[in-house]
């Protein structure tokens, strides 16, 4: 995937069943139905070895 980056380096990736207008580069097609994201780490770091670390929640875009 080649999400387009913001300035800060984040990427702001939507689901859904409509692509946002201009950001279809971003987008997951869901079919309507709810997505179950699956994240995959290479390389892990101190904090997934030691399994402190908590992948942030996926927030409602309006």
């Amino acid at each position: 995937m080649n999400a387009r980056a913001a300035a800060d380096g984040s990427a702001t990736i939507y689901f859904g069943p409509n692509a946002p207008v201009g950001l279809e580069i971003n987008w997951i097609p869901t079919a309507g139905k709810r997505p179950l994201p699956a994240m995959r780490f290479y390389g892990g770091t101190e904090a997934l070895n030691n399994k402190t670390f908590k992948l942030p929640d996926i927030e409602l875009a309006e």
